[in-house]
């Protein structure tokens, strides 16, 4: 299916031009996280973890949503410190990535930051049953409840897009990590600069973004420059846009199904909460920004120098 016949289905569906104006606050995030609680359950893992998974073999399996966290893994194994290792996860959303870690490292102390009214809530009962993981209500702009040098390693996956002041995110996080800490990040970007884009492209690039409240996706290259100008050096990066694809084809599939269902799904949009029916759009679209290149995904891990 290309992609001018995918943007004709959507438009007999939703009001595009609502779509690629919405608004992207961090209130409206924590709106979009809270109403899609049962959807990312329902639709995508039950240990409720949100982001794609990373596939090395041929097809898709739910250990691939481990591969972020194994990269994690290592780091926190190559963290020395005198005290007990500490690891801060930006963003930790319901806690299904600590809520993995803090068992396999039940020596090391995890926090995990999110903002309120999201799915804090479901983080902090995952935390309620561990002695190594506590979660803090707060903006990542601003990591002020952390002292200076006090944190070995920092992660966040699929959240630094939803900022529009990376470099301050950065400074913040270069602060908080002691001398040679580790800030891992992994997320999506945008691929070539707007002037090589159609403009059905520009608008599938932008269906896909506020479909799911991101802003604006910048590409890797500029993000990557603001990292390094807040004192970090880059130890390793990964493209691995071509390994997430398999599990954005299953979102493409679940959404092909949707749209089948014709008259249900316009009545279905009509009853729901768009931060739950616009995932549809995001989801039907993304195989074809990866394929395209004009949406890349990278495992990118920085040392504070």
């Amino acid at each position: 299916m290309n992609l001018e016949h995918k943007i004709n289905i959507i438009r007999k569906f939703f009001d595009i031009d609502k779509i690629i104006n919405k608004s992207t606050t961090p209130e409206d995030i924590s709106r979009y996280y809270r109403v899609n609680k049962l959807a990312y359950w329902l639709f995508h893992s039950k240990e409720g973890f949100v982001h794609v998974g990373i596939t090395r073999e041929d097809k898709f399996k739910k250990e691939d949503l481990l591969e972020p966290l194994k990269k994690v893994e290592e780091y926190i194994r190559k963290s020395k410190s005198s005290q007990k290792v500490k690891v801060l996860e930006l963003a930790t959303g319901k806690g299904a990535n600590i809520n993995y870690l803090a068992q396999v490292f039940p020596e090391v102390d995890f926090f995990g930051l999110d903002l309120p009214s999201g799915q804090v809530d479901l983080a902090k009962i995952a935390a309620a049953s561990l002695n190594n993981f506590q979660v803090i209500e707060g903006d990542f702009h601003d990591l002020s409840q952390f002292e200076d040098q006090s944190v070995d390693l920092v992660f966040i996956i699929e959240s630094l897009c939803y900022s529009d002041y990376k470099s301050v995110v950065a400074k913040e996080v270069s602060r908080v990590l002691k001398k040679e800490g580790y800030f891992i990040i992994v997320d999506g970007y945008s691929g070539p600069s707007k002037e090589t884009l159609t403009v059905i492209e520009i608008l599938t690039k932008k269906l896909v973004e506020k479909g799911m409240l991101v802003n604006n996706l910048e590409p890797y290259s500029k993000v990557k420059r603001d990292v390094l100008n807040e004192g970090f050096d880059l130890i390793e990066e990964e493209d691995v846009s071509k390994l997430v694809i398999p599990t954005v084809k299953r979102f493409e599939k679940s959404a092909d199904l949707f749209f089948k269902l014709g008259f249900l799904a316009k009545l279905i949009i009509k009853v729901l909460p768009d931060e739950f029916t616009h995932n549809v759009v995001s989801g039907f679209l993304l195989p074809d920004v990866l394929e395209s290149g004009y949406g890349v995904y990278f495992i990118s891990v920085f040392r504070k120098k």
